[in-house]
């Protein structure tokens, strides 16, 4: 490799950094998927790729095999998914069951053990993954810092890096809107390896190998689902194959059901969703000619499906002309819509699969009707970009616990559950108009809280009951109403047996629980602490990468300080910057790759800057981070929410990326002066994993305050700088240059 030219050099540099991040990203979303706990602590898959890189960067002098990763990287895809095993009862799909606290709601199968022997179990079983995914990347760690110290040009090789990385998004991106399955993610990562590593034969053909075997174990058919009591002498039986497809967002899976009675009869048939393994929401058919050929299943008394939480809405607002739908889902709250009123109906939903699903498969075909607007978008993002007023707002079923971003926790259904989106759609009510949110609360603190919000945003506290649902014979859920007061008590004075039928199943919130924020969205953390989970998780992390840092750089002169802390603010600059610009713009996929491109490319602005600009000193570059860091801190996040989305961006971006810009000059400068290349991208990438692990300073702090801790962590950096003096570097950067 010592012998090639620099167009070589360059070119396997460009693909195996876009390798690298493809891979990075295909791992956090599909471990997340298959194994839930991964997707409420979605740093920690980025933490173990940016631990072996950065072992890997540091140990540049060792042999660059790519065995370990190809044989780590295979039996790490048949412990996710062993092939015909049936899906969620395999050990490594049970972790999240293993390691549920009450602090933390997570969905995921229940458990019979007790908390110390399950928390024991599912952490080794955590940290087993973690190590295997940080050790996969070790030797392409080490295959980058080879072809950085064969660079003669560092600035240069920092940007083919750059633009690999922004190379590998957009490439997953595409798969991504493609709706392309994982089972082609896994091989196209393991190809993307072979230009930038140049293997051995035998190491390609294990590549080719692992790829082949990799498909199949993802894609392999699983046994099929047994039929399952339901109650009252009925059970539901699996009717034809099921279908499952990868959305931008999450795993979508949909079977057809058939529920019988065990005298006989003629079945019901309904669908049942399910998203990243876990259910999410029933697709059936509710249509009054549909009731009365089956009226066996449901009850007797007509009036009670009146009171399903699909229909019930309308009984408090029996004549809306304009209704919103937020979280449509399939269609079940767009079908009972239709059924009840002569409205127009936007619906609104994030998920495009989701949609085709409704379109698809709903019996009732209410995507279809001329009274409805289906909307493809996030639901801030709509409320921001309409000024349209309706009689009734309904939130469907948003609660999917699946993450928004790569880089961030914040989920993909926190920042609606805020007192300031509320505030937003009360601000789209008519005069007498009314919100009605129907929710799986499975604890009654989360059922508290969502009260505290709606009181806040509505200035009274909302009407909440539990709801019927035909398929379960009881309560299907909870039903939260807000807006006119006046409406509600008309529709209870008008409707005796409405009254009765509320009042018998009416819930009473109190308490102190604090209220979601856009600062503080966290609808499923009980208090602001950081949670059981988390403390554990980053206990067992930080023993494990101090224990292979001093193994790895006990053999070196020690890591880099500046560098360090520089990896440890960006990473949390960037995640705050993320977070932010999601509450902006929305917390569509789009959205998450434009703004990591966004992040990129400044950094491609700021070596472009050094490469041209002389930089004399980091001391001004290092005040105007800092200058740049408080005031975007301080700075009001209601004061960007500027009419028109184009003025809203460009404002935005330059609030948010200013810093980045400055923290990007340091960096590449820094770089251009170190003596050992290696050594500082390997301190860097380590510095990354405490500013992955710093962003649990969230749940008590708030997102806001995590760009203090990243001016803490770059004072810390600059600190370092003073203290290895920055003459001696600038003087042996200026005698290269002179000798190139």
């Amino acid at each position: 490799m010592s012998q090639e030219s620099g167009s070589k050099v360059d070119s396997k540099l460009f693909v195996l950094s876009a390798a690298s991040l493809f891979l990075e990203i295909l791992l956090i979303r599909w471990v997340s998927t298959e194994i839930r706990v991964f997707a409420y602590f979605r740093n920690l898959a980025l933490i173990a790729c940016f631990l072996g890189l950065g072992f890997g960067f540091a140990t540049t002098f060792s042999y660059k095999s790519l065995k370990g990763t190809i044989l780590t990287a295979l039996l790490f895809v048949l412990m996710i998914k062993t092939p015909f095993v049936p899906e969620n009862r395999h050990l490594a799909a049970r972790i999240t069951g293993y390691l549920s606290f009450d602090d933390f709601f997570l969905w995921g199968p229940a458990t019979d053990y007790s908390v110390l022997s399950r928390a024991v179990l599912g952490l080794g079983m955590m940290l087993l993954l973690f190590g295997m995914i940080a050790y996969m990347f070790v030797p392409i760690g080490r295959c980058l810092g080879t072809l950085f110290r064969l660079s003669p040009r560092r600035i240069r090789a920092y940007s083919i890096n750059v633009a690999g990385s922004l190379a590998g998004i957009w490439l997953f991106s595409l798969l991504s809107w493609l709706s392309v399955p994982p089972q082609y993610w896994l091989p196209a990562g393991f190809v993307l390896l072979l230009p930038g590593t140049a293997p051995r034969r035998s190491e390609t053909a294990l590549l080719f190998f692992a790829a082949a075997v990799s498909f199949f174990s993802v894609r392999a058919v699983k046994a099929d689902i047994p039929p399952m009591p339901v109650g009252d002498g009925m059970i539901a039986f699996p009717a034809g194959e099921r279908r499952t497809v990868w959305s931008p967002y999450q795993k979508l899976t949909i079977r057809k059901f058939e529920l019988r009675r065990r005298e006989g009869g003629d079945p019901v048939e309904f669908r049942i969703v399910r998203v990243n393994n876990s259910f999410y929401q029933y697709v059936y058919d509710l249509s009054p000619r549909y009731i009365r050929d089956h009226r066996d299943f449901y009850p007797k008394e007509s009036e009670r499906l009146s009171y399903d939480y699909y229909n019930i809405p309308y009984r408090f607002h029996p004549s809306p002309e304009r209704i919103l739908v937020v979280g449509a889902g399939t269609g079940n709250d767009v079908a009972a819509a239709l059924r009840n009123t002569d409205a127009h109906i936007d619906a609104v939903e994030i998920d495009p699969m989701i949609l085709e699903f409704g379109r698809r498969y709903h019996p009732e075909k209410p995507y279809a009707s001329g009274r409805v607007t289906t909307v493809l978008d996030d639901a801030r993002s709509y409320l921001k970009k309409n000024d349209t007023k309706y009689d009734m707002i309904l939130y469907g079923l948003l609660d999917s616990h699946t993450l928004s971003s790569n880089f961030s926790n914040i989920g993909l259904d926190n920042y609606v559950y805020t007192v300031e989106s509320f505030r937003e759609a009360k601000a789209h009510l008519k005069p007498g108009g009314i919100i009605v949110l129907a929710f799986a609360v499975r604890r009654p603190w989360i059922g508290e809280r969502i009260s505290k919000v709606l009181e806040e945003a509505f200035g009274a506290p909302p009407m909440a009951f539990n709801c019927y649902n035909p398929f379960y014979r009881g309560t299907g859920g909870e039903v939260f109403l807000a807006g006119s007061r006046a409406t509600v008590e008309s529709a209870l004075d008008a409707d005796p047996l409405l009254r009765r039928y509320v009042e018998s199943g009416r819930l009473r919130y109190g308490g102190s629980i604090r209220p979601t924020r856009d600062d503080w969205p966290y609808l499923w953390l009980r208090s602001p602490t950081i949670p059981t989970l988390h403390i554990l998780v980053l206990v067992a992390l930080s023993i494990a990468s101090i224990t292979g840092a001093r193994f790895v750089f006990g053999r070196r002169k020690g890591i880099d300080g500046q560098f360090f802390f520089l990896g440890a603010a960006f990473l949390l600059l960037e995640v705050h910057t993320i977070s932010k610009l999601m509450l902006l713009f929305g917390s569509t996929w789009i959205v998450n790759s434009i703004v990591i491109s966004g992040v990129l490319l400044m950094i491609l602005a700021a070596n472009i800057y050094v490469t041209y600009v002389e930089v004399r000193g980091l001391t001004p570059y290092y005040a105007g981070l800092f200058l740049t860091l408080l005031a975007t801190w301080a700075l009001p996040m209601g004061s960007l929410f500027v009419t028109g989305y184009l003025a809203r961006g460009v404002l935005a971006g330059a609030i948010f990326t200013v810093p980045l810009f400055f923290a990007g000059v340091i960096f590449a400068t820094s770089l251009e002066r170190c003596d050992d290349v290696a050594l500082a991208f390997g301190s860097n990438l380590l510095g990354a994993i405490l500013g992955g692990m710093s962003e649990v300073l969230s749940f008590v702090l708030g997102i806001r305050a995590l760009l203090l801790v990243a001016l803490f962590l770059y004072a810390a950096a600059y600190f370092f700088l003073l203290r290895g003096g920055a003459g001696a570097g600038a003087k042996a950067a200026v005698a290269r240059a002179r000798a190139r």
